[in-house]
């Protein structure tokens, strides 16, 4: 990452003009829209009209760093899933699925692909799920196949039944096909309305009773691709190595965004997990190969207060292989995060990323400030507690003891658990 950062500043090429055009193919994998040029007018913009610099206390280093990342709407090979939507006694609809709903919305999602449709709101619409008894199969809700491929699965059900209803309104009514519209709770066949119920008793009546269900499968190929963009200002103080977040900038190439709120909130969870990964959390290992990071209270996670605002839109351009919502995943916020964060915070510090085995060196103690030895200032803002950094004290040689100076030295600053670390010896306090 670093070196085409260097080529980028050596040649004047803008962030990510290197990959304007990506190629390559993985199986069935096509690019069916392409949104990175997108993503990149929204960085470039923000770049130029930016004045967070004028934030950073004087003498802070400033610097920034652009990152981008491809991946594909859905995971590869070996996803199915069966849908099936049919048209009930009282004129409203009932979704039969087998993907699961865990918080990952796919409730709403499928629900908002059924209304649409049929050209019914969602308060009309039932669904029975996280049962594959109620259709033949379903792979599961993971890498968003709950909407990329059951809602497909959904779509393609809904779809071929307003197909279905409509022929038989028209076959009941005597009027052509095409002037036949599906309503809410009715049907307008040119100028005559026909509830829905009544076209229920009809097709039972008729023996047709079909024509009032229709399923839909999926098998998540061909897939497309989607991309995405982050841009980082930074300030870093040269003496203390406190790191300080002065703006957050994200564009997603969002495919058709079936619920912005939770896509928005994925994006911004990408953000806090990759802060997370590259500013707080660390996993301490001794010279004996023995995990020393032993409790939560010494594997420092990113809070609500230490995520900076993230500003950037969603782009709602897609293609034929990205209908039923491609939506952006969480993974993929977080990929072009970390390295451009950390590689910008090195620079600005002019060492190494990486010290010798068993001293993480002068940048990494600096910049990766999760550890109980950084010490959150302000909100994205970070400082070094000098005193307990690796690289001046012992080595620990056990997983639970840790100097009860060193913890009164954090508490002091104002970190760390208010509870001392436990010594091997001494035996937990009785609930």
């Amino acid at each position: 990452m670093s070196e085409v950062v260097d080529l980028e500043e050596i040649f004047d090429i803008g962030p990510g003009e290197h990959m304007l055009s990506p190629i390559g193919e993985e199986e069935d994998l096509h690019i069916a829209s392409y949104g990175l040029d997108q993503c990149l007018s929204v960085v470039r913009k923000a770049i130029a009209e930016d004045t967070s610099a004028e934030q950073a206390p004087a003498g802070w280093l400033v610097g920034q760093g652009t990152g981008m990342a491809m991946i594909a709407t859905g995971p590869p090979g070996g996803h199915y899933a069966d849908a099936r939507v049919s048209l009930l006694t009282d004129g409203t609809y009932d979704i039969a699925v087998g993907t699961a709903e865990f918080g990952n919305g796919t409730t709403t999602v499928h629900k908002q692909i059924t209304a649409g449709a049929l050209n019914t709101t969602e308060d009309r619409i039932a669904i029975r799920q996280s049962d594959t008894d109620v259709v033949r199969h379903d792979t599961g809700a993971f890498g968003s196949a709950g909407t990329v491929v059951a809602g497909k699965a959904v779509l393609l059900a809904a779809t071929a039944l307003a197909e279905r209803l409509q022929t038989f309104a028209a076959r009941h009514t005597g009027v052509a096909r095409h002037l036949c519209t599906l309503g809410a709770e009715a049907f307008d066949c040119a100028g005559r309305v026909v509830p829905l119920k009544e076209l229920v008793e009809a097709a039972h009546e008729k023996g047709a009773a079909e024509e009032l269900a229709a399923d839909g499968r999926w098998g998540g190929s061909p897939r497309s691709v989607a991309f995405n963009a982050q841009w980082f200002r930074i300030a870093v103080d040269p003496g203390t190595g406190e790191i300080r977040i002065l703006r957050s900038v994200h564009a997603a190439d969002a495919g058709k965004v079936m619920n912005p709120m939770q896509c928005r909130g994925q994006v911004e969870g990408g953000v806090a997990q990759a802060l997370g990964a590259t500013l707080f959390e660390n996993v301490r290992i001794d010279e004996r190969g023995e995990v020393t990071t032993a409790a939560f209270r010494r594997y420092r996670l990113p809070q609500y207060a230490d995520i900076p605002r993230t500003d950037g839109p969603l782009h709602g351009d897609h293609g034929r292989h990205r209908a039923a919502g491609s939506q952006v995943d969480e993974r993929e916020p977080l990929q072009p995060r970390r390295p451009r964060l950390r590689q910008r915070a090195a620079r600005r510090h002019r060492h190494p990323l990486h010290g010798n085995a068993g001293d993480p060196g002068p940048c990494l103690a600096r910049t990766r400030p999760p550890r109980p030895y950084l010490i959150r200032r302000a909100p994205g803002s970070w400082c070094m507690n000098l005193e307990d950094a690796p690289a001046r004290r012992p080595r620990t040689t056990s997983a639970h003891t840790s100097s009860p100076s060193a913890h009164a030295s954090l508490l002091a600053a104002g970190g760390g658990s208010t509870t001392p670390p436990r010594t091997p010896t001494q035996p937990r306090s009785a609930p």
